[in-house]
């Protein structure tokens, strides 16, 4: 595609090229850390990610969004409204979508929100989200074996990710330098 918006569209009809999506997963163009917690929302949802920027939905989504999602569908919101605005949601509302929003105070908070929607999966990946490609590479190894991304500061882990992994004893897998600095167990 022209952009990353379009490149999104275009990888939506690639996959669903006669509709028949799950749900979508919408998450903002315009900075990373929301939707690199998205692909295991998207795997257990039989769903695809798409994005959006502004007040509004962009063209080339919403032009996908009508052909892999039918009226009644789902579109799952990573963030909250200063990610992605109440007036896409009310857009998304007003097309015939259900719309559930997963979010948080922060990126930390919004990623155990989308681990809180998925049940209480046994693993979980640790990436930083300060930068994407740890936590883009563990995307799809945490949608593999149904778990969760959750981010850490850095080398930090914040309180809202420790307290998360203390209530959801499992297998932590550290993804990137940062990530096995914040949590060296």
């Amino acid at each position: 595609g022209a952009d990353r918006i379009a490149t999104a569209a275009a990888v939506a009809l690639d996959s669903f090229p006669n509709g028949g999506a799950g749900a979508v997963v919408l998450a903002r163009a315009d900075d990373f850390p929301d939707a690199l917690v998205g692909a295991p929302v998207a795997a257990g949802k039989s769903a695809l990610v798409l994005l959006t920027q502004g007040a509004s939905l962009p063209k080339a989504t919403a032009d996908a969004l009508t052909k892999v999602l039918t009226k009644g569908g789902t579109v799952y919101l990573l963030g909250g409204p200063k990610a992605i605005p109440d007036s896409v949601a009310t857009q998304l509302s007003t097309r015939g979508y259900q719309v559930t929003r997963y979010a948080g105070a922060d990126r930390y908070a919004t990623a155990i929100a989308v681990a809180d929607a998925l049940g209480d999966p046994s693993t979980a990946l640790l990436a930083t989200g300060a930068n994407f490609p740890d936590a883009l590479a563990a995307g799809p190894a945490a949608a593999h074996v149904h778990g969760v991304v959750l981010l850490t500061n850095g080398a930090s882990l914040p309180a809202v990710t420790a307290a998360y992994l203390t209530a959801h004893p499992g297998t932590v897998y550290a993804v990137g330098g940062p990530a096995a600095k914040a949590d060296p167990t």
